[in-house]
Formats: C-alpha cells, sequence, structure tokens
C-alpha cells in the first residue's frame, strides 16, 4: 500500500450565509483539507455566528472566529463615511474585499500554514502563464467578479472560487438537499454595516452636513426648487432629493462646494466617456493600455458590460463607451473586461460627454 496522499489545505471565509456553506462542500468534494474562518465586526448578528459554527460541524471542519470589529472600522466603515464626506460615491464592497477581507485570509492562512484561500463570491479564477487573473462567475445575474478587480497578485495566486460555475439558485437548491436549514434567512446586502437608510445612516456619523441646498435644471440652469441635502445623493438617482418637479427629475450632477445638484432628464445622465484614477492591473498590461484596447466594461456592478476604447493617458484610465452608459459616479469602479477575465479596473474620477450639452458636474 502506498503513501498517503495529503488533501491541499484551503482557509474559506465563511459569513454564516448559505453561499460559504455551501462553499465548504464544493471544496471537500474537490478534495480539498477545509479551514473556515468568520471574521467579527459590528454588522455581524449571533444568528450568523451560529449558522456558520452549525455549517463547520455538519461538514466537520475547523472553524476560526475572529473579533475584527476594530479593524473593519478602521479599514472600511471610516473610509466609506470620509469619501461620502468628499463628495464621492464608494462601493464598501471594493475597498472591503482588498483591504480587510482577503487580507484577514491571506495573514491567517500564513499563521495556519495554509497555501489556499476561498471565499462563497461567485466568480472564477483564471491561471494562466502571466499570472492568475479574476473572471466572470457563470451567472450573468449573479456575477461578483466586479467587486474583485482590485485584489492583487500575490492574494489571486491563492484564491479557489468554490462557486464559479454555478448560480445562486443552484446554491439554494444544494443547501437545501444537504439539510443547510436557510430557507428563510435573507441574503446579505452589499454594504453589510448600514443599518436603515444611507441617508440617515450618514447623518447620523456626520451631523451638520445635511444641509438643504439649491437644485437647478442643467440644461437651462434655471432654480428649480431646494433639496434636502446632497450627502448621500448620487448621479442617476430619482428620488430622495426632495424636489417635486410635477415630472421624473434626476439627478444629472452634483456640485458639493456650492451644496447644489443638477435635475434633469434620463438623457442627461448618459455619459460616453469615463475617467478613472491609476489601473489596477489584471490581464492587460501597461503597454496595452498605453496603445488602446478594445474592451468590455461596467461603471457599476449590475450593469450588463458595454464595449469600449480603453486607455490609459498622463497615468489615468479612460474608457470611451461605443453606447452612451448611465450615470457613472465618481467613487464607484470602472472595471474593464476581455472577454470574461478582468483586464484592469480604478475608481472613478470624473465623467464627460453628457448630450444637450448640460454641464455633468460632480466636484
Amino acid at each position: 500500500m502506498g503513501p498517503e496522499t495529503s488533501r491541499p489545505k484551503v482557509l474559506l471565509g465563511m459569513s454564516g450565509g448559505v453561499d460559504s456553506s455551501v462553499a465548504v462542500h464544493i471544496l471537500n468534494e474537490r478534495g480539498f483539507d477545509v479551514t473556515g474562518l468568520m471574521l467579527v465586526t459590528g454588522s455581524v448578528s449571533p444568528d450568523s455566528v451560529e449558522r456558520a459554527r452549525s455549517a463547520a460541524s455538519r461538514f466537520g471542519i475547523t472553524l476560526i472566529i475572529k473579533d475584527m470589529s476594530d479593524e473593519f472600522d478602521q479599514l472600511v466603515v471610516n473610509p466609506f463615511i470620509a469619501a461620502y464626506a468628499a463628495g464621492l460615491t464608494p462601493n464598501p464592497c471594493v475597498m472591503c474585499n482588498p483591504r480587510f477581507k482577503f487580507r484577514c485570509l491571506k495573514e491567517t492562512a500564513d499563521a495556519c500554514g495554509i497555501d489556499r484561500i476561498a471565499t462563497g463570491h461567485f466568480a472564477k479564477m483564471v491561471h494562466t502563464g502571466a499570472g492568475a487573473f479574476v473572471a466572470m462567475g457563470a451567472s450573468p445575474k449573479n456575477d461578483q467578479s466586479y467587486f474583485l478587480y482590485a485584489l492583487p497578485a500575490e492574494i489571486r495566486r491563492r484564491t479557489v472560487f468554490p462557486l464559479g460555475d454555478m448560480g445562486k439558485d443552484r446554491v439554494k437548491e444544494l443547501a437545501e438537499q444537504l439539510g443547510l436549514g436557510f430557507s428563510g434567512v435573507r441574503s446579505s446586502q452589499e454594504a453589510c454595516f448600514l443599518k436603515g437608510g444611507l441617508k440617515e445612516w450618514l447623518s447620523e456619523r456626520m451631523p451638520g452636513m445635511l444641509v438643504p441646498g439649491p437644485a437647478y435644471d442643467i440644461a437651462t440652469g434655471g432654480f428649480v426648487g431646494t433639496h434636502s441635502g446632497s450627502l448621500g445623493l448620487t448621479l442617476g438617482q430619482r428620488k430622495g432629493h426632495g424636489v417635486a418637479r410635477g415630472e421624473r427629475a434626476y439627478i444629472a450632477g452634483i456640485d458639493h462646494s456650492l451644496n447644489a445638484i443638477y435635475l434633469g432628464d434620463k438623457e442627461d445622465c448618459l455619459v460616453s466617456e469615463v475617467t478613472a484614477g491609476k489601473p489596477v492591473l489584471g490581464k492587460a498590461t501597461m503597454r496595452e493600455l498605453e496603445g488602446g484596447m478594445e474592451l468590455t466594461v461596467r461603471t457599476r456592478s449590475s450593469m450588463v458590460p458595454v464595449k469600449a476604447e480603453v486607455r490609459v493617458e498622463e497615468g489615468m484610465l479612460l474608457a470611451r463607451t461605443h453606447e452612451p452608459v448611465w450615470a457613472p459616479a465618481s467613487g464607484q469602479s470602472l472595471v474593464c473586461y476581455d472577454e470574461d477575465t478582468i483586464a484592469c479596473g480604478s475608481v472613478i474620477s470624473e465623467q464627460k460627454s453628457p448630450p444637450c450639452g448640460g454641464p455633468y458636474i460632480t466636484r
């Protein structure tokens, strides 16, 4: 009888949700020796911790539980608040994954002598001779690759996404077949730490910043009313600005220096040129981007990617889309794909080319 072959070890981030619980099963089936890691923050409920413990027990794996509340506030929540105070519309998951979640997974895996790390994201990891790159999950409806573009190469090399070949419906089916007891448990929201509405949550943490101000028509520049406070508002928003015009009015521009918003029609929220910061490289090289590439892009996590010419000019990532895109907001991310694989991405800094000649302002 030959020597026993040891199974590859993987550290799986667990949240007490259905996705990471089913991920344990998938990794076990693929022959991994799984250890779970649950990062407890101020937004994690005792029920979530118990569900994670239950899943770990069900599959016979070790679960490490760490209280990371202070680190989460420092690395995610406080920068999220600061970004809104600066007039941006930040994406908390894009911020959290490289700064907090995957960093904690890597550090814990290193301490435990575990080479691979995993999460329950709906995405894939593509390995080539040039490295490992995040790619879209098999289910377009559930794909979460947008939130993962900023993972550094060292993290990507070690990461496994066991749910990449399935969608949420299949995960729920497996959970039911495995008797994991998630029926009626709500899926987590994008900003897991938000309690109540965004505007109220921000105003509690930044008292005095929710100040009413002028609203103007973006086409004419004429005064049309008083908004309820620009804090927490974002481009493309139709409700919540507090201005009644008797017709649908979308936020087509925000000037935070004047505490002013500009309202317009749907067409005023469409742009064809998006500028972002220094690119985080995926599959693309800087030389390729400086020469220009035909890629597809997303400026919001839920949008269908659209074709664009993407290049780096003066160190900034610039996308000229073949068709207008809806209200890309400063602080969100421009994520570019070569077919299904992430080529590059960066945080959006400004938008240009509104139709109708109106000023598209986000400063």
